[in-house]
């Protein structure tokens, strides 16, 4: 979203595989082994914020683009902290 290198049906795609990810990463939240605890939680409000953030740029495009980008370092994050540490 922040370079519009896909266009609309790329920002979408990733839109929805940040969506797909956060709910299939949902059952493997509770598991030992993650660097940190709580990781999932992060992922999910990433998620919701990159949401937010891509319906706030329909109307605001600078706020929204900032919202989205924030959602999508929030998940990132999350990614990283989840992967399991054995």
């Amino acid at each position: 979203m922040l370079i519009g290198l896909a266009g609309t049906p790329g920002d979408v795609a990733g839109l929805a595989a940040m969506v797909v990810g956060t709910i299939l990463a949902a059952p493997y939240s509770d598991r030992p082994g993650a660097s940190v605890e709580g990781w999932w939680t992060v992922l999910a409000a990433g998620t919701l914020v990159a949401l937010v953030g891509a319906a706030v740029g329909l109307g605001v495009e600078s706020l929204g683009g900032l919202l989205t980008v924030l959602g999508g370092v929030l998940a990132a994050v999350a990614v990283a902290l989840g992967y399991p540490s054995r």
